[in-house]
């Protein structure tokens, strides 16, 4: 479900705990500390290039790990950022994952870490797409997440 409650719309993946959306570059210190506090945002995960989303380390857990909307080259990096993800959430904290326009990075990462939290693997790819439509269009991405079953 999309939500525009808050000073910038986001994806609820999952209410209260995970979040996806596309990057917050061009939003003022305000703009991105009031989004991050509305949502409870305790963690954020970008994964586009080229670099870091400025400042929003002053409000959260923030990592940059970007890789590319294509093959995935490194699962072990994003299979890493789910299981740190996962653990946020199962402490008590709220995730967003984020890529250039949060759908297939961010979904890719969102779907992991619903994996390491218990979710059936047969279920990623349909409950993230339910909660954000166009999300894993790519289809390296999707074919990983098939090649848990």
């Amino acid at each position: 479900m999309r939500r525009n409650d808050g000073p910038g719309p986001v994806w609820e993946i999952v209410p209260g705990q995970l979040y996806q959306r596309g990057k917050m570059h061009d939003w003022t210190d305000d703009r991105k500390q009031g989004f991050l506090g509305h949502y409870g945002i305790t963690m954020a995960i970008a994964l586009a290039p080229p670099t870091p989303d400025p400042n929003l380390d002053h409000w959260c857990q923030y990592l940059h790990e970007p890789i590319p909307d294509g093959l995935l080259r490194k699962p072990e990096l994003v299979v890493a950022l789910a299981k740190q993800a996962a653990e946020e959430i199962e402490d008590g904290g709220a995730v967003v994952t984020m890529c250039n326009a949060g759908r297939n990075r961010s979904g890719l990462l969102s779907a992991l870490t619903l994996y390491e939290l218990g979710m059936p693997a047969g279920d990623l790819i349909d409950f993230v797409r339910k909660h954000r439509p166009r999300a894993l269009d790519n289809d390296h991405f999707v074919a990983y997440l098939e090649g848990l079953l």
